[in-house]
């Protein structure tokens, strides 16, 4: 998988973060530093789609990123 073309932004935030790519983005999930799924959020295969996590403590996650053809891209991603 070409990781450059996936994008995600802005990085860091305070209260949500956009993921684009030229796939399909099928499913996108906020894990924490300790693996634990925080936030998981379906798109329906768009390729471009916001992730609200303004409830989230300040930290260092991971936003996993599954395509439609069921490939995943690992992104970090700093909650301030």
């Amino acid at each position: 998988v070409d990781e450059s073309s996936f994008s995600l932004y802005p990085n860091p935030t305070e209260d949500a973060f956009t993921v684009k790519s030229n796939a399909q983005i099928q499913l996108v999930q906020v894990l924490d530093v300790s693996g634990r799924v925080v936030r998981t959020q379906a798109f329906g295969s768009a390729k471009q789609g916001t992730i609200d996590v303004s409830d989230l403590q300040s930290g260092t996650y991971f936003a996993v990123i599954e395509t439609s053809e069921g490939t995943q891209v690992v992104k970090p991603v700093v909650i301030q």
